[in-house]
């Protein structure tokens, strides 16, 4: 038993190298970033233990509000810390999630869940960790049943909080479905009840705050920008502004799909690329009605992106273990282009931006103290803006 985990478990302990690495010192120093204090910090402390149910975006959110709820208790001080360490466990339990599912390069698939071309929007903020959470669902909807009680009890309850931060769960809801419909096992029924569950929630949340954007429609153009963002990203490492970088992206993008279809894991390639149409499908019809260049530029919210990338170098992942050996070749030399791509695209490719240091201490205390406070944070505009409490009117 030993020996059949150790490596996975090595494979996870250096994905998560891999992650600190790219964090950086935004881990070491820690800070507050956009809705990490605007909104979760802010809402916990007017709120309280009602904050967990307050729809953000038009969702639910359970991982960011439950690490408000437990850095409640301590002093303001220590939030910033408190948020980039619990997101740091969450970040763990994904990439030991990953890889021990039931698949014999899932070992290798943990490696790759934190390599691909990213501005590091998604790292080291609890805000964010939606983004990464969600990557495991397809994994787990389409892998064997774990055969460790413990595993099985792990799987269901990251499938509930992952389904209920985001609305993440409206896409694996199929999936799961389709497991449950293949398999009927018990441990199949209740994953697929729990992200129905979720998916429930989130449906009934989005349905009563969404608010869609109003401007230019420019559909096509919508649309081709996703897809260079998702497949040139990887091709290329920036826009696909040149005639040669187009083929590329469109060469890289036949590669994919050929070697998710010709693969004796078929089944889990469609599962990754259903997933992958749901995850852009959504974005096209976020910023469609009324914002349909906001994604022009290639580091603008990346994390819509960071999920597709992902996916993607797990099909490629999974060439790998191919029986032809063209397809290991192949599938090699894609897989290093993608995970490459980070030079063309420069280093803000690989390590996450640094923001300015900004005080905090000081102010904290001010938050603990109960007075009104209007405490700036990164990035700018953002800030923690609170009425003075507890009867103090300072």
């Amino acid at each position: 038993m030993l020996k059949r985990n150790a490596l996975p478990l090595l494979a996870a302990i250096a994905a998560m190298g891999l992650y600190v690495h790219r964090v950086g010192s935004a881990l070491w120093r820690p800070y507050l970033y956009a809705e990490d204090g605007k909104v979760f910090l802010q809402e916990q402390l007017l709120l309280g233990v009602d904050a967990l149910f307050t729809p953000f975006a038009g969702y639910v959110h359970a991982v960011p509000r439950l690490t408000a709820l437990i850095a409640a208790p301590f002093s303001a001080v220590w939030a910033p810390t408190i948020y980039a360490w619990i997101n740091l466990g969450v970040m763990a339990w994904v990439a030991l999630i990953v890889a021990f599912c039931r698949l014999p390069y899932a070992w290798l698939l943990a490696l790759l869940l934190f390599a691909v071309p990213h501005t590091g929007e998604v790292f080291g903020t609890i805000t964010n960790a939606q983004w990464i959470m969600a990557c495991a669902l397809p994994l787990i909807a389409m892998t064997s049943t774990p055969e460790a009680f413990a595993n099985r009890i792990n799987q269901r309850i990251f499938v509930g909080l992952a389904g209920l931060s985001g609305p993440f769960s409206l896409f694996a809801l199929p999936l799961f479905l389709w497991r449950a419909f293949e398999h009927r096992d018990r441990h199949a029924v209740w994953l697929a009840a729990l992200a129905g569950i979720a998916a429930l929630v989130q449906i009934i949340s989005v349905a009563s705050n969404y608010v869609s954007f109003q401007g230019e429609r420019e559909p096509l153009h919508l649309a081709l920008t996703i897809l260079d963002r998702w497949m040139g990203s990887l091709a290329y490492g920036w826009r696909s502004d040149t005639w040669y970088a187009l083929m590329l992206t469109l060469c890289f993008g036949a590669i994919v799909f050929a070697l998710a279809w010709f693969s004796t894991q078929r089944r889990l390639n469609v599962a990754l690329l259903v997933f992958i149409a749901f995850v852009l499908g959504s974005t096209w019809l976020k910023f469609m009605p009324g914002h349909s260049r906001h994604l022009d530029f290639p580091t603008m919210d990346d994390r819509y992106f960071y999920i597709p990338k992902v996916l993607t170098v797990w099909i490629l992942a999974g060439a790998l273990y191919a029986n032809a050996h063209w397809k290991k070749i192949v599938g090699m030399l894609t897989l290093v282009l993608s995970i490459g791509a980070v030079e063309n695209g420069g280093l803000e490719w690989w390590r996450k931006y640094i923001y300015p240091h900004k005080p905090w201490t000081e102010q904290a205390r001010h938050i603990d103290a109960g007075h009104a406070v209007n405490i700036a944070i990164n990035p700018e505009p953002y800030s923690v803006q609170l009425p003075a409490r507890a009867g103090n009117n300072t």
